[in-house]
């Protein structure tokens, strides 16, 4: 309670995405303690560990859907309830998912709809901290609405599941988002027309010379990393303006002057603590190799290392 109550919040982390729609994160999480809690578990849940739930979200809204799966976690009932996520919500360009995901059906799923997937490992620092604070959240609301209006009794436990899911998650998205300060379900669809200049109001004391940063990608780099961001790393070179302010860049490679100012939705700024995984990522190495030739990315990965 100490350490949670007195840590720095990790600005760096929370530029994501430019817009809603390009990123999802998703995760599974467990009814079993909330069966256990309504005292039927041993009535109806078999597994040990479920029923389970697949929870969907926007990285840029907060906009979530949840679709009840059932005891059996398998990946085709993953991959089932994401399709039916996919007719509400659209797919993305991007998800990011725990190693749990890193299957043969799921890539081949991810590859056949053109979506790039991310898998993360438990020790890996850049996690999927949205979702995984969002189930908390919906366990919550959860035991809210069934302490509130009861379970519903219509004999079928999948319908009955999904029905509360739904009040749920209908409750999620249209309510205050501290940390967006906005409403997920007017951002998501697009009705909060100021949420844009809200966004780059949060980012602007982050963005100041000498901070590294990832671009939108050009058309000819590889989308490499968690963020879907150009792989080349850049850091600000001179600010103008203030909030709807321009920003001139320069490649850390080469110290070239990037001719284009950017807005502060084009940029990501990068943690430290991401810098080793970033800078010696094998693609990154042979993109730079591609692009400026070896002698000067080895100059480049020389001075890294000091």
């Amino acid at each position: 309670m100490f350490l949670k109550e007195f840590r720095k919040p990790r600005k760096f982390n929370i530029y994501w995405t430019s817009g809603p729609g390009n990123i999802y994160q998703i995760d599974l999480f467990s009814l079993s303690r909330i069966f256990k809690y309504m005292g039927f578990e041993k009535k109806v849940v078999k597994a040990a560990k479920g029923p389970w739930v697949l929870n969907c979200i926007d990285m840029y809204s907060r906009y979530l859907e949840l679709e009840y799966i059932g005891e059996s976690a398998t990946m085709e009932n993953v991959i089932e309830a994401l399709e039916r996520i996919f007719k509400k919500m659209g797919k993305p360009l991007t998800i990011q998912a725990d190693d749990e995901f890193n299957t043969v059906k799921f890539r081949n799923f991810c590859e056949k709809n053109k979506i790039n997937a991310y898998f993360y490992k438990p020790h890996e620092n850049p996690k999927n901290q949205i979702v995984e604070r969002a189930n908390r959240t919906i366990k919550f609301l959860i035991l809210r609405y069934i302490n509130q209006y009861g379970w519903p009794m219509s004999g079928n436990l999948q319908e009955d599941a999904q029905q509360v899911l739904d009040s749920c998650s209908w409750f999620y998205n249209r309510r205050w988002h501290t940390r967006i300060k906005a409403i997920p379900f007017e951002v998501f669809h697009g009705m909060d027309l100021n949420h844009q200049k809200k966004h780059e109001k949060i980012y602007y004391d982050i963005l100041k010379p000498g901070t590294i940063v990832q671009r939108k990608p050009t058309i000819d780099a590889p989308r490499i990393g968690i963020f879907d961001l150009d792989p080349e790393p850049f850091v600000i070179n001179k600010v103008e303006g203030n909030l709807q302010g321009k920003y001139q860049i320069k490649s850390l490679v080469t110290d070239k002057l990037e001719k284009k100012w950017y807005k502060p939705y084009e940029l990501k700024p990068v943690h430290p603590s991401h810098f080793e995984t970033w800078f010696f990522n094998p693609l990154l190495i042979e993109y730079l190799r591609e692009k400026y030739g070896d002698k000067i990315t080895e100059n480049f990965l020389t001075s890294i290392q000091k």
